[in-house]
């Protein structure tokens, strides 16, 4: 019978955690989320999850949905851990940019199948959907995504749409592989399948409705002036960025002069401007000394 270590011995006489149930903590992106508003997002997580449960009662005959906890990660870990396939929603809105709604792969085939009128059996496909499952399962996600204003009624005004669904958590690009993103869980019952769903948004555009009256003071990150002088001269990549839409490899590959791709900005929807992968204001399409150029309408200093 293997015996303890010295050194582990004398760790846990002092109350010490054992290594292997030690996390590590990368001190240069500390947690950020706050117990206040965690219990914040909770309170949106149960009310997301009631008017979610209603909407799947009337289209599905049947659902249910809890809410589970609210965590915090990166979004290169978030992607990591999706199987694939998967259902992802991509999400936009004015007021928190991009963000993630996904559902297990048999969970959505199971909708499928109650859309149908099936029971939502167990034994689901593993295949990704095809057009038709795909414009079905469209139709019930246009009706939950529109639940989510009032869920986050309590935080601020949200204006979501869905402007893309994936099957492979790869291609959902939403922002960076380290940037911070707070993930909501929930489980979610249709027929006789029971699996996970979470609504995955960056901490970066959700901060402003946490901290309305400004940052947060343990979260800022004090800084030498003399390198921040010399950051503020580093020059920057910027670009005007449009609402894209989702076309299949087919479409692309067959693409040819004098085509015309209907995009998913409206007219009148002013373009985004960002600086990597970072949003920073909104501009309007405008000329200047026979050059294109961009009217800022919007700096948005607080969400940079």
């Amino acid at each position: 019978m293997p015996t303890d270590s010295p050194t582990r011995t004398a760790a846990r006489r002092r109350g010490a955690t054992p290594a292997a149930e030690l996390e590590p903590y990368d001190f240069r992106r500390p947690t950020k989320l706050s117990r206040e508003h965690a219990r914040a997002l909770q309170v949106v997580a149960e009310t997301f999850a009631r008017q979610w449960a209603t909407q799947f009662s009337t289209m599905l005959r049947d659902g249910q949905v809890e809410p589970g906890s609210v965590t915090q990660t990166t979004y290169g870990k978030y992607v990591a851990s999706l199987p694939a396939p998967s259902l992802l929603v991509v999400v936009g809105s004015e007021e928190l940019s991009d963000f993630v709604l996904h559902v297990e792969h048999e969970l959505a085939m199971a909708a499928v199948d109650r859309l149908l009128g099936g029971r939502g059996e167990a034994d689901q496909p593993a295949r990704p959907a095809t057009q038709l499952e795909t414009a079905l399962l469209r139709s019930l996600l246009d009706r939950v995504v529109a639940e989510l204003p009032y869920a986050f009624a309590p935080l601020g005004a949200l204006t979501p749409e869905i402007t893309g669904l994936e099957t492979n958590p790869q291609f959902a690009q939403v922002v960076g592989p380290a940037e911070a993103l707070v993930v909501i869980d929930f489980v979610l019952t249709v027929g006789d399948v029971t699996g996970g769903a979470t609504l995955a948004v960056p901490y970066a555009a959700l901060q402003p409705m946490l901290n309305p009256d400004g940052v947060d003071e343990r979260t800022v990150v004090r800084t030498n002036p003399a390198a921040e002088q010399g950051l503020s001269e580093v020059p920057m990549t910027v670009g005007a960025r449009m609402r894209g839409i989702t076309m299949s490899s087919d479409d692309v590959l067959a693409l040819a002069v004098g085509d015309v791709v209907r995009l998913g900005h409206a007219s009148d929807t002013p373009l985004l401007m960002v600086a990597g992968d970072r949003a920073f204001a909104r501009a309007v399409p405008a000329n200047r000394r026979n050059k294109l150029a961009c009217l800022i309408v919007d700096p948005r200093k607080d969400r940079s």
